[in-house]
């Protein structure tokens, strides 16, 4: 089966989660699931940005009217309204140049990577980078060249590089099987990496786009 059929299709990617006895595979997200997560993710935005314009209404002439006014505003908006967000990869880095990131990663994540092979080191890294928890110029110091970075869609940003986005995301893959957002959150909480690894496995495989990037 080739890569774009399986897409097509659902099928599995080989990394599975482990929930409540429980061995869920990661698939691709249909389009139905999308455009739920991309609902959801201006959901989440735009009760930040709402949120930040209310804590600023005491500095401004006709606060309730200008609330009004970003509230009627806000409520049009799709993918296309939102930001883009610089992302980062390693992926030029050989195997070598990124196990001599584990000590740094350990740091600045608070988690074990002792164990982790150089793949998932990659993505935590990649995670590492986009949360700015690595900035780019500890990047430089371990690898003697600066990150490569782009601009990515929020949405694409949103689901490997924020807590919500990543529960999100998993949730959507695993909720047919009867597993809910606090099951995900209860699990992930204490596995960082795991969490890291799941999201971005799932961002992977229903590429090219979940967003708007």
């Amino acid at each position: 089966m080739s890569e774009d059929v399986a897409r097509a299709v659902g099928a599995p990617s080989g990394v599975h989660l482990v929930i409540k006895g429980k061995h869920i595979p990661v698939r691709p997200l249909n389009l139905k699931e999308l455009t739920e997560v991309q609902r959801i993710c201006i959901k989440s935005y735009r009760d930040n940005w709402l949120e930040s314009w209310h804590d600023s209404m005491k500095y401004l002439p006709n606060p309730e009217e200008t609330m009004l006014q970003k509230i009627d505003e806000s409520a049009k908006w799709t993918i296309e309204n939102l930001p883009k967000k610089r992302v980062y990869t390693s992926a030029s880095l050989l195997d070598s140049e990124i196990l001599a990131f584990r000590e740094s990663l350990e740091s600045s994540l608070g988690i074990d990577c002792s164990k982790s092979p150089v793949n998932a080191l990659r993505r935590i890294l990649d995670t590492a980078l986009d949360q700015e928890l690595i900035t780019e110029e500890q990047f430089q110091k371990v690898s003697g060249k600066p990150p490569k970075k782009m601009l990515s869609g929020y949405v694409n940003w949103w689901i490997t590089a924020t807590m919500e986005g990543m529960v999100t995301l998993i949730w959507m893959c695993a909720r047919d099987h009867g597993i809910t957002k606090d099951d995900i959150i209860e699990l992930m909480s204490s596995n960082q990496e795991k969490m890291i690894e799941l999201s971005r496995e799932i961002e992977s495989v229903t590429a090219p786009s979940v967003g708007n990037g």
